[in-house]
Formats: structure tokens, C-alpha cells, sequence
């Protein structure tokens, strides 16, 4: 006979299909979780600036960044999800990921990386090997032959680049899906990796309307950032990781 109490079943990650104006409202809750403690959201936007920066020159800096980026995001979800109950949002919640759930979200942080690198290796390959059979499907000019040998080298070269980036464009659009809510079902519901990776890919697939709004509403807002030298991003990261927090809300129907 089971003893009492008797726990709650694991989370299956099922989700919902939102309305398409749903995407409105994801941004006008994460703006109300922002607008509620601007000055933490702004100190913790700040911090993943420099952390953004520091992996940016440091050597496998994107790897690195690719591996913790989970665990940071899985750190801001329970932090949205403590500010939802009324408590505040704070500096440690960026690296409780660190502590809770660590070892879930370093494998998907993993995960991640893993294939950032084989889409990076993809894309180099088939660059690589457009160039090579451009090179090689002509003769080797002399000096007076030079600007006719790259009129037929660039556009072979450049057909090859072009199929590499909508290579990567998928495979990297694909990963967003399966890790666009990974974070939170693996911090806030305790989902193993795999299982939040694949629900959260469901989830996408049967959001892509609403999802894809979302985006549009969100891609102005990231370039006028870039506008202001970057400064615009201490408000557009918080409200990202906001909506993407009432977004998670929404879709995912936890019983």
C-alpha cells in the first residue's frame, strides 16, 4: 500500500495552442514584471551584458556561452516565477541555476552547445567545399587572368554561403524551438532535459502563430536597442526573458 502523503505526478510538459493575441499580452505581463522592479531587472540585464561581453573575447567564449546560457535562463525563470508571488527579483536568482536543478540544466546547457558546434561545422563544410570545387573546376590564372578567374570563383562561393546560412538558419531556428522553454520546465517543473527539450519543441510547433507575432513585436525593439549602443538592451533583455516567462505560463498546462 503507498504511504501518504502520496507525491504528485511528474509534469508530462503538455502545452496549449494560445491565441495568436496572446503574443500582445506575453509582452504587455513581462513589461508589468519589469515596470514592477526596474532597478533589479536593469542591474540584472547589466550583468548579462558583461557576461555577454566577456564571452565574446575570451577563447571558446560562444561554446562556453552556449553551455551556461540555460542555466541562466533557468535562474531568471524561477526568479520571474518568485516576483509573480509577490517577492522581488533578485542578482542571485541570474545564478541559481548554479545551485538548483544544476545538473539537468548542464546537460541541456550541453545539449545546446553540442549543437550550436555540429550546425557551425555544417555550415563551414559546405562553404569550404563550394569553394574548393569553384577553385577547382577552373584553371589557375596567371596575373592578367585574374579578375575573370574571381568573376567565376565569387558567385559559385557565394551559392555555397547561401546554402550553408539557410542550412543554419533551420538547424538553429530548430534549437531555438527545443530550448525556448527548456529552462523553465526543467527549473520550475523539474523536467529532465530531453523530455523539456521535446516538450518545448511541441510547444513551438503548436504556437508558431502566436510565437512567430512575438517575435516580430520583439525584433524592432532588439534593433532600436542596437541603435542606442546597446544601452536599449537593458530593457529589452529583461522584458525578453519577462515574456518569455508569461508566455511559458500560458502554453504549459501544469495540473
Amino acid at each position: 500500500m503507498s504511504s501518504f502523503p502520496l507525491e504528485p505526478p511528474a509534469f508530462s510538459g503538455t502545452s496549449r495552442a494560445a491565441p495568436a493575441g496572446n503574443a500582445l499580452s506575453w509582452i504587455e505581463e513581462g513589461w508589468a514584471l519589469f515596470t514592477a522592479q526596474p532597478k533589479n531587472w536593469l542591474l540584472l540585464a547589466l550583468i548579462l551584458l558583461l557576461i555577454q561581453l566577456a564571452m565574446s573575447v575570451i577563447p571558446f567564449g560562444s561554446l562556453i556561452g552556449a553551455v551556461i546560457g540555460p542555466i541562466l535562463a533557468g535562474g531568471l525563470m524561477g526568479g520571474c516565477r518568485r516576483q509573480s508571488v509577490e517577492e522581488a527579483i533578485e542578482v542571485s536568482d541570474l545564478f541559481a541555476g548554479f545551485k538548483h536543478e544544476s545538473r539537468p540544466l548542464l546537460l541541456l546547457g550541453i545539449l545546446n552547445a553540442g549543437v550550436v558546434m555540429a550546425v557551425s561545422i555544417v555550415f563551414l563544410m559546405i562553404v569550404g567545399v563550394g569553394i574548393a570545387g569553384a577553385l577547382f573546376s577552373q584553371p589557375l590564372p596567371d596575373s592578367n587572368n585574374l579578375l575573370p578567374f574571381l568573376a567565376e570563383i565569387v558567385p559559385a562561393s557565394l551559392g555555397a554561403f547561401f546554402v550553408a546560412l539557410c542550412f543554419a538558419t533551420l538547424g538553429l531556428g530548430l534549437l531555438l524551438m527545443a530550448m525556448l522553454f527548456s529552462p523553465a520546465l526543467v527549473c520550475l517543473n523539474r523536467m529532465p532535459p530531453l523530455a523539456a527539450a521535446r516538450a518545448s519543441f511541441a510547444a513551438c510547433l503548436k504556437n508558431w502563430l502566436p510565437l512567430t507575432l512575438y517575435g516580430l513585436i520583439l525584433l524592432p525593439l532588439f534593433l532600436l536597442a542596437l541603435l542606442t549602443i546597446g544601452l536599449g538592451l537593458l530593457i529589452v533583455l529583461p522584458l525578453t526573458y519577462a515574456s518569455i516567462y508569461a508566455a511559458y505560463r500560458d502554453i504549459f498546462v501544469v495540473s
